[in-house]
């Protein structure tokens, strides 16, 4: 098979118009393989699925001094493994993606089941004291540092406040003022 060359037409960087463009790639479509397979009277698909029906295989054997012999060839169970993954796509396409919709091709509608979980979430510290709790659950007590609950002192609109050790650093800072 020659390669074709092409007559640039348009001016390219680095080429004047009238140049031979020679290299390059050239397309092989999968009818251009078909029939090459149909020219040679092979079939690449029969012959790896003839590979995994057998354990082995006979192929034809030349020798240095231009003599041919038949030899029985073991199909190892590697070789079958990766004729099974090449051959895959042919009889199990992967599905695409699918976009789920509700009613009328709405949204989704989920069902909020735990409010309480999400008002102890958005709530000031709820987040690791839920951690915490999580942790604690899990059997891992040591995970997070040690936290105490302090109350509201103000009434019931004023939401808990969670502190630890770095909290009470802080505090006795405060109390003993900037000069000491």
């Amino acid at each position: 098979m020659s390669k074709q060359r092409t007559i640039v037409l348009k001016a390219l960087p680095g080429f004047q118009p009238g140049h031979l463009r020679v290299g390059g790639r050239t397309k092989r479509t999968a009818a251009a393989a078909r029939s090459l397979a149909d020219e040679l009277g092979v079939d690449p698909l029969a012959y790896l699925l003839n590979l995994l029906a057998v354990d082995a295989t006979e192929e034809l054997e030349f020798a240095a001094d231009g003599t041919e012999r038949r030899v029985k060839l073991p199909v190892s169970r590697e070789l079958k493994i990766d004729i099974s993954k090449s051959l895959a796509g042919f009889f199990y396409p992967k599905l695409n993606a699918q976009q789920i919709t509700g009613p009328n091709e709405g949204p989704i509608e989920v069902a909020r089941a735990n409010t309480e979980l999400e008002r102890a979430m958005a709530a000031p510290g709820g987040v690791e004291l839920i951690q915490r709790v999580a942790l604690l659950l899990a059997g891992q007590p040591d995970a997070l540092p040690a936290r105490e609950i302090h109350a509201p002192d103000d009434g019931a609109k004023a939401p808990a406040r969670i502190c630890g050790p770095d909290d009470e650093r802080e505090r006795e800072k405060e109390e003993r003022g900037p000069w000491r």
